[in-house]
């Protein structure tokens, strides 16, 4: 996957509206099931426009690659729907909720 270098400013902004759509796709999920691999297929896309943003600023950088794999990780688990994966989705999701705020706490005061 290529990595693009932008400004931490640039990407902030990115993330933010990478990561507001990601929202939306996840409660489309939640509400409709059965399109579940398609909305899956969109948070996959997702994910990866997320983990090639490059800031040049290491913590936000790692927390954006944390938000990316802890939806990789989500996605997963709806592809396979096996009851042992089931059983980590809320660690899952604790951890990529912490990375969500990593990123935006990397990114106050850089985007208003």
């Amino acid at each position: 996957m290529m990595r693009i270098e932008v400004s931490m400013a640039d990407t902030c902004a990115s993330a933010a509206g990478i990561m507001r759509e990601m929202g939306e796709v996840a409660l489309l999920l939640t509400t409709n099931p059965l399109a579940a691999s398609t909305y899956a297929d969109r948070l996959d896309e997702l994910s990866g426009e997320l983990e090639a943003l490059d800031s040049r600023d290491a913590d936000l950088d790692a927390a954006l690659d944390d938000v990316s794999m802890g939806v990789s990780g989500l996605i997963e688990v709806v592809r396979n729907r096996g009851s042992d994966a089931l059983s980590v989705v809320p660690e899952q999701v604790a951890k990529t909720q912490l990375a969500f705020m990593a990123v935006g706490s990397a990114c106050e005061g850089v985007v208003r």
